[in-house]
């Protein structure tokens, strides 16, 4: 078996472990066929079902019996803490010792890691932890949730909170529950819970039958089309990144002879191998979200398909305009993570997420992804990149737009008058997009390019994992990276930002002059769209970027979010 795995490993580019991480992912498919016919909830046999093949994966296969102890430990210190924190009502010490005890614990193992020099091409127990710390954390919070007024919570805590501390197995399912176990994604109990009694089937289907009875053993058609299509697009990225991995990676770029091609060359050079990287994410996330979709977890009530399990949005990563949507479509389950468990944890009542709030959720995404620094450089270079994609959407782009369309002309007051025999769907505002004009499309198409070459250049130390060779990778392209963010950062605090806001006051003015009140209808009715589809976005689970916390206030700011009198939007 050894010898087959190692010849399968020189043939593909990747180490026995990773052929075995692969290989159980895989297994899971079959799996997770069953799940669908195991009694509901409160039978204990979906959740020994879900966690069981976990303890085969971690202890058998992988070899990380000492680290599967570990996360079990960790498991359950948390469960007891939670059931005392109830019980003696320690309201949200609760939840922030069980951030400090998890998170602490994979720090250490990050720390073990990073010091014994263990490579990437090995698999140990901190892939594992860093879902499990991500579970632990928003069950702590959504217990905590359970026990104070709904009046005080929003809709997404509300959603998730738990009244009742949940028995010990059907918590270890949630911990355990296998397609999750390897890559991800993680999810919240509530969502475990209402899967596990196939609550969250039997209420879709029960809104659709009209009164009629609904065996609640019934899962919505189409996971099995879905997960197909979702497993054969990891197989397509697997296929890539085991063909062009090691041809076509950061690594080439600090070979010495590099330098001696055009800077043409090796701009293009770091811009595929960015591509090639990012396939093996596109694998792993796409393949896990398969096995999550065949055993019903995937269903999403909401938009009424499979895409609750969803990490990744590949087309709009590769075909992104701007950060803002590339980081939202990255890691979705962990950005959602963040927002809901840090983000608006450390913000006081009452009051917006400002500074404080967003470093302290930076702080947190970089150390759950390790110590290396050169997490740091990467974050930190993202952070400066949306903040500057942030400041030119608002002050170039509306040069690309008629005047009508931007966000410095006021949304005048609906006009519209409704009648008491409209139905809710005739109310219903058209939502149109920005136009497409000629000018519009360019603009769009510098944002792909400019977006791709950025977070490109923005991830070479993520895959290096070296500051030296990181640097030096840099060098090799002439750190185009750093001056495409320094010069207009410099040129915005110069004077720039003024001078522009000033010219689309002047622009706007002067087309206010011409009456031209049909485009402003069309600016109400792009606020309208933008809105709704932002609204959309977070019925799918999409949350804030684990590298830019101020998203939220973004997405405002970006639509120009005013509501019109008379009107919700």
């Amino acid at each position: 078996m050894s010898s087959l795995l190692m010849q399968a490993a020189a043939l593909t580019g990747a180490s026995p472990a990773q052929l075995k991480l692969i290989g159980l992912m895989f297994l899971s498919l079959p799996l997770s066929c069953v799940f669908p016919y195991l009694p509901a909830d409160p039978s204990l046999a979906p959740h020994l079902f879900a966690a069981l093949p976990s303890v085969v994966f971690l202890c058998l296969v992988l070899d990380l019996k000492h680290g599967f102890v570990q996360l079990l430990a960790s498991s359950v210190l948390s469960w007891l803490i939670v059931k005392l924190g109830v019980k003696y009502k320690m309201g949200q010490a609760m939840p922030w010792t069980i951030f400090a005890f998890t998170m602490g614990h994979l720090i250490v193992n990050h720390t073990i890691r990073h010091f014994n020099q263990t490579g990437i091409e090995v698999i140990e127990i901190t892939g594992s932890q860093m879902v499990l710390v991500m579970k632990l954390i928003s069950f702590a919070w959504s217990v905590h949730d359970g026990q104070v007024a709904d009046s005080v919570l929003d809709p997404t805590q509300r959603a998730s909170k738990i009244q009742d501390v949940p028995g010990l197995i059907p918590f270890l399912g949630y911990c355990f529950y296998y397609p999750s176990i390897l890559a991800g994604p993680a999810f919240t109990f509530a969502s475990y819970k209402s899967f596990t009694s196939r609550a969250l089937f039997a209420k879709e289907l029960a809104n659709t039958t009209q009164g009629q009875t609904v065996e609640t053993s019934i899962i919505p058609p189409g996971r099995r089309r879905k997960a197909a299509k979702r497993c054969l697009t990891g197989i397509v990225y697997l296929a890539i990144y085991s063909m062009y991995s090691t041809k076509l990676s950061y690594f080439k770029l600090l070979d010495p002879a590099f330098k001696d091609n055009s800077f043409a060359y090796r701009f293009a050079f770091m811009n595929v191998a960015g591509f090639i990287v990012r396939t093996k994410y596109y694998a792993v996330w796409c393949i896990a979200e398969s096995a999550c979709i065949l055993s019903g977890l995937g269903y999403n009530p909401a938009t009424k398909k499979y895409d609750a399990s969803r990490n990744v949005r590949i087309r709009s990563i590769e075909l992104a305009p701007n950060f803002k949507i590339l980081f939202d479509s990255w890691n979705m389950n962990t950005n959602v993570w963040l927002r809901e468990c840090i983000y608006k944890r450390v913000t006081k009542p009452g009051k917006k997420p400002g500074f404080k709030s967003t470093q302290i959720t930076f702080i947190t995404s970089a150390l759950w992804h390790g110590i290396n620094p050169c997490y740091l450089l990467t974050f930190v270079l993202g952070g400066f990149y949306q903040s500057v994609g942030r400041s030119l959407r608002k002050l170039v782009r509306p040069f690309f737009l008629p005047p009508a369309f931007s966000p410095t002309v006021p949304v005048p007051s609906s006009s519209t008058t409704s009648t008491p025999s409209s139905t809710t769907s005739s109310s219903r505002p058209s939502f149109i997009p920005p136009p497409q004009t000629p000018q519009k499309w360019i603009y769009d198409l510098l944002g792909i390019a400019a977006t791709q070459a950025g977070i490109n250049f923005i991830v070479t130390p993520f895959c290096v994992l070296d500051v030296g060779r990181s640097f030096a990778a840099w060098g090799s392209v002439g750190y185009y990276g750093i001056w495409a963010v320094l010069v207009p950062m410099a040129l915005l605090n110069l004077g720039g930002a003024k001078w522009l806001s000033k010219e689309i006051k002047k622009r706007d003015a002067r087309a206010g002059k011409g009456g031209r009140e049909e485009e402003r209808k069309m600016e109400e009715e792009r606020v309208r769209w933008e809105k709704s589809q932002e609204e959309k976005r977070v019925k799918r689970g999409e949350g804030v970027a684990s590298l830019g916390m101020d998203v939220e206030e973004l997405a405002k700011e970006e639509a120009g979010a005013k509501k019109v009198p008379g009107k919700e939007l």
